[in-house]
């Protein structure tokens, strides 16, 4: 009796609280349905006009049948479509969502890296993804946590920016040959090097961003992608990469090549002597670049490398600089260098991390 009486309040509160914000005086564009969330909102009389503009939607692929009834038969003005894929307890009828929108133009897959293999999570997503080909020609952004199980990525033929979001246990085959001639942005985590250069060899030199993380290779894989990415990204305006330190002379093209790129962010490994890359940068930059962040940075001689590459730099736009720093007892020592050289005006912006 108690455990009734107590529900029965917890509903009503909870119609109350829906009601503030489902009525004829809202409109909502962006609507993030959380997991559990089962009220029956297609019984809400409002819920058709208060719905009627939404563009950005994000779920649970186990989404309960009591919402996802209503939002099927509402949601034709959705963009971008979010959804956060199970092991199991999938729902099928959530590929509705993606049926009923005219256009899609942005997704975002979620899979669990650990339970991606499981049979029915990749049964799920196998419909998932044939189900977005009624939008292969509207696609413009693209965000995937596991190696599609279909080969949905060939027929994005206009996308713009692809984000792959993965761990170290999957081989990523399906970018071996895949074409995207249009890609502006490109954003990767943990995905092989030889896969990823190939993604970039097949591009269309219309790329200007480009954002590796969490890539471990040898010296010959590293060249590798850097030789792709001076070669076929002359529009190139942000890079992300890991170099290594027998590659300084091949990212030297890098800068020679790829005249707009105004900003650079280099992780490098333990055994990187900065001494090299300073020179470079110092001599080889493009007149656009004056963004600089470097991770992992160790700068053995007493920081007089970094404050000759400082002293070079006069006369040239004012940089932003941000250094994530491993030695405290250079700390104290870097922050008053870049303190003198902002003051001289050589360095506009910094930003200090000690990691």
């Amino acid at each position: 009796m108690f455990e009734y009486h107590e529900c029965h309040e917890i509903s009503i509160i909870q119609n109350e609280i829906i009601k503030l914000f489902i009525n004829e005086n809202t409109k909502f564009t962006h609507l993030y349905v959380p997991q559990g969330f089962d009220y029956q909102i297609s019984l809400i009389p409002e819920v058709k006009q208060c719905f009627s503009k939404i563009i950005f939607l994000s779920c649970n692929a186990d989404m309960n049948n009591n919402v996802l009834t209503g939002l099927a038969e509402i949601c034709e003005s959705i963009r971008e479509f979010e959804i956060y894929v199970k092991e199991k307890d999938n729902n099928y009828e959530v590929i509705k969502l993606i049926d009923t929108p005219k256009k899609l133009t942005n997704v975002h897959i979620h899979n669990d890296y650990y339970y991606f293999s499981h049979p029915n999570s990749l049964q799920f997503n196998k419909i998932l993804e044939n189900s977005l080909r009624k939008h292969s020609q509207s696609m413009r952004h693209f965000k995937i946590s596991a190696p599609p199980v279909t080969k949905i990525l060939s027929s994005f033929e206009n996308l713009k920016e692809l984000e792959l979001d993965s761990n170290y246990h999957y081989s990523w085959d399906c970018l071996e040959n895949l074409s995207l001639p249009f890609l502006q942005i490109l954003k990767t985590r943990a995905i092989p090097v030889e896969k990823l250069a190939n993604l970039i060899e097949n591009t269309n030199g219309h790329l200007t961003k480009i954002n590796i993380d969490y890539v471990f290779y040898e010296e010959i894989d590293n060249r590798r992608i850097i030789q792709a990415i001076y070669q076929k990204c002359p529009k190139l305006e942000y890079l992300k990469i890991i170099l290594m330190r027998n590659n300084i002379k091949e990212f030297e093209k890098v800068l020679i090549n790829c005249k707009y790129l105004d900003e650079l962010f280099i992780s490098v490994d333990n055994l990187f002597d900065p001494r090299e890359l300073f020179e470079i940068l110092a001599k080889s930059s493009p007149a656009s670049l004056f963004k600089f962040k470097f991770s992992n940075l160790f700068i053995p001689d007493k920081l007089e490398s970094l404050k000759q590459f400082l002293d070079n730099w006069k006369g040239r736009h004012p940089m932003f600089l941000q250094f994530n720093y491993r030695d405290i007892k250079e700390f104290s020592a870097l922050m008053r260098l870049i303190k003198k050289y902002k003051a001289l005006g050589i360095i506009k912006r910094y930003n200090m991390h000690f990691e």
